[in-house]
């Protein structure tokens, strides 16, 4: 995400898990103001117990639907976060083209929407296809071992794919244990995929394309 809108200041990370991601920014981007959103607050109290996690300074943690939320709140982000799913489930309501219009709405301008995805299944197609009905821009980074990607979509993004390399030098080369350079070769600028429907809320079969494998 740094890598395309690298002067972000203001970040919506909707999913907490073990809280590994405020991690990462407590440490390496204490510079950026951090807003995580997460539905159940037993994720909360077993990041605390089992990982250690706290919310610092700079940082806000609300027990909340990450839709509901950005709903409700009338903040602009730099950057939005996706990462509300596991291998069997991913929330159908943060898939469809009504959700990324509402994120989209809540982004600053050359913003940018971040998810992390499965994409050996029929609902990558889906997401991409879903993705490009509202944003000009819609890259992928795609995992070398574990089978999952990272889609980053805008209609202004401060740095192009041909830019990346260089802007990965700007940032030092590494955020934290992350090697920069490493993330760069993984983007795929024009992804390919099977024709889909754009996932809606009226149509919205997300969980079971998740199972569909290709």
């Amino acid at each position: 995400a740094f890598l395309f809108r690298p002067d972000a200041r203001k970040v919506c990370l909707i999913g907490l898990g073990g809280g590994y991601i405020p991690t990462v920014f407590r440490m390496h981007l204490p510079q950026v103001s951090l807003q995580t959103v997460e539905v159940d607050p037993n994720v909360e109290k077993l990041a605390k117990q089992f990982f250690g996690f706290s919310v610092p300074a700079g940082q806000a943690l609300t027990i909340d639907d990450g839709r509901q939320f950005l709903k409700r709140s009338q903040e602009r982000y730099d950057q939005i976060w996706l990462d509300a799913f596991n291998s069997d489930y991913i929330p159908a309501h943060m898939t469809t083209r009504e959700f990324l219009t509402l994120a989209k709405s809540r982004l600053t301008e050359g913003g940018i929407v971040v998810q992390n995805l499965f994409c050996g299944n029929n609902l990558y197609d889906a997401q991409i296809t879903t993705f490009r009905a509202v944003f000009t821009k819609v890259f992928v980074f795609e995992g070398s071992r574990s089978g999952s990607c990272i889609i980053v979509a805008s209609d202004h993004p401060a740095v192009e794919p041909a830019g990346l390399r260089k802007q990965a030098e700007r940032l030092g080369g590494r955020i934290g244990r992350i090697d920069l350079f490493a993330e760069v070769e993984k983007c795929k600028a024009s992804p390919v995929v099977n024709k889909a429907q754009v996932l809606t809320d009226d149509y919205n079969p997300a969980n079971l394309l998740l199972m569909q494998k290709k």
